[in-house]
């Protein structure tokens, strides 16, 4: 993966949102009947995020994604390097290395998700979402923002 030489500041922005579910209520959730299928772990509203961004070597066992409402950025996955522009959807599927940036002249306004689930991997499979193709534009954005801000 190719490195941005900026430094990328994964939270701390005017005006952002979030919200982290303590991991042991996430464990708690996952071996619950119920919640055991997904729980959502992480989420957030980060407004023209200047300098965002996070490089993860090491995976994490979440699905991330990403609904970009304005600037744009970029993502890296082992398939290479994506730009991410206004009304479009990053997936990242759980336990693969990536990256992800705002732009450096136009930074995006991010909603955004961590879920974690024991069928994950095999959903975005499924449902055609592979680490090589990690950003879509959904036909109308507007839905998957309202339910992420709720």
């Amino acid at each position: 993966m190719a490195h941005d030489r900026r430094v990328l500041i994964p939270d701390g922005f005017p005006g952002q949102r979030m919200l982290v579910l303590p991991r042991p209520r996430v464990r708690e959730f996952l071996n619950q009947p119920g919640t055991a299928r997904l729980v959502v772990t992480d989420c957030g509203y980060f407004p023209r995020a200047d300098s965002h961004g996070r490089r993860r070597t090491t995976p994490i066992g979440q699905a991330i994604v990403m609904a970009c409402v304005d600037g744009s950025g970029w993502c890296e996955t082992e398939a290479g390097r994506f730009p991410v522009h206004r009304g479009q959807v990053v997936v990242l599927p759980p336990r693969q290395a990536h990256a992800y940036g705002a732009d450096a002249e136009d930074p995006w306004t991010l909603w955004w998700f961590h879920a974690a689930s024991p069928e994950a991997e095999a959903f975005l499979a499924g449902a055609g979402m592979p680490a090589e193709n990690p950003v879509r534009r959904p036909r109308d954005l507007s839905p998957i923002v309202s339910l992420m801000s709720e």
